[in-house]
């Protein structure tokens, strides 16, 4: 009987010491949690890589997924052909680390501040895009090229009229008449 309580009393103690550290445990406790719903897999001939992060990440946040320790893994799992190159091309503590990776992937897809800006300035309309959608690409393409070279976003008025200045150099004679009225109605 006092070998069961012995026994018991030790089953206890090892059950509280394991919780006390889990508490201070930062890793995921990968027992206990469902498996992650997948994402289609990054294509590099179909799929824009600057659109499949930022589903990633929305997907990453709504799932609550720990940024610094499973994003990286979780996006490194849906990558192929040459975004998986990078991704196995990268030392360990930089393919595990999210914003390292994301930094690589960016770099070799040349989604950066350079890239961005030239598709901004030679941003023509594609067919069947009407004014307001080459408008909203115009801006989401600013945006980025801001967002890479680390400018402050006071800069809502500048927006508009490099957006505006864009736009109409890059549309056709007959398009700049009809939307700079559209434009102007919104």
């Amino acid at each position: 009987m006092k070998r069961q309580e012995k026994e018991i009393l030790e089953l206890k103690t090892n059950l509280e010491d394991s919780k006390s550290t889990r508490q201070f445990d930062n890793r995921p406790n990968l027992l206990n949690r469902a498996p992650a719903p997948k994402l289609p897999p990054f294509n590099d001939n179909t799929d824009d890589l600057d659109a499949y992060i930022e589903r990633f990440e929305r997907f990453a946040t709504a799932q609550n997924w720990v940024r610094s320790s499973e994003w990286a893994i979780n996006l490194g799992a849906l990558l192929q052909g040459k975004a998986l190159e990078v991704y196995s091309r990268l030392p360990v503590a930089k393919a595990t680390d999210y914003d390292e990776l994301k930094d690589a992937l960016l770099r070799k897809y040349q989604l950066t501040e350079h890239g961005f800006r030239q598709k901004f300035r030679w941003a023509r309309p594609e067919t069947g895009e009407g004014p307001v959608q080459f408008a909203v690409r115009l801006e989401n393409l600013l945006t980025r090229w801001v967002e890479m070279a680390k400018v402050a976003k006071e800069y809502t008025k500048l927006v508009d009229l490099l957006l505006r200045e864009q736009f109409l150099n890059a549309c056709s004679k007959e398009l700049r008449y009809s939307s700079a009225k559209e434009l102007q109605n919104q």
